[in-house]
């Protein structure tokens, strides 16, 4: 059996240790230099509505198609990050902020930042999307309407849509 040089490996005039052309293999090397771009989705809304749930779903959608994502959950920040605070307006303005930091280093980064959190503060969420803008990075801001009775029904149509009445 004889032994290939490297002129007749696999992708010879590329690099051989990738196996591919040498126009792939510049093609490769050019995406490696072109930063992709970050950007955070923030989902708020109430206690126990779905935020982390589907933050994780859209993450992992993300990393199947080969974009790098993270979640910053609200519950897991609180364990570390935000451990120091409690549940007052100018503590939740703190997390928010904390919060907002970080997913935007990440978008710095590249990395895709979902942020699940409750930060019912309008003004907390606008100051995170200045601090975005102001970096250039994009913003995307959804808000979870479901009631929070509704998010873990004990039975399927513990929540099904009836008549129209004032939430309760």
């Amino acid at each position: 059996m004889r032994t290939r040089t490297l002129a007749e490996a696999p992708g010879a005039g590329g690099h051989p240790s990738l196996g591919v052309g040498p126009e792939r293999y510049r093609r490769g090397i050019d995406t490696l230099h072109q930063p992709r771009r970050g950007l955070t989705v923030w989902f708020t809304g109430l206690p126990a509505a779905g935020k982390t749930t589907v933050a994780f779903e859209v993450r992992r959608r993300l990393v199947a198609v080969g974009r790098p994502a993270h979640v910053l959950d609200g519950d897991e920040l609180r364990l570390g990050l935000n451990a120091d605070l409690g549940f007052s307006a100018a503590d939740r303005a703190q997390s928010v902020r904390r919060a907002g930091e970080v997913a935007r280093i990440l978008a710095e980064a590249g990395i895709i930042a979902i942020a699940a959190l409750v930060s019912p503060y309008a003004a907390d969420r606008a100051r995170v999307r200045r601090s975005h803008e102001a970096a250039g990075l994009p913003f995307l801001e959804s808000s979870s309407t479901r009631h929070s009775r509704c998010a873990r029904p004990a039975t399927p149509r513990a929540c099904t849509p009836g008549p129209a009445s004032s939430p309760g």
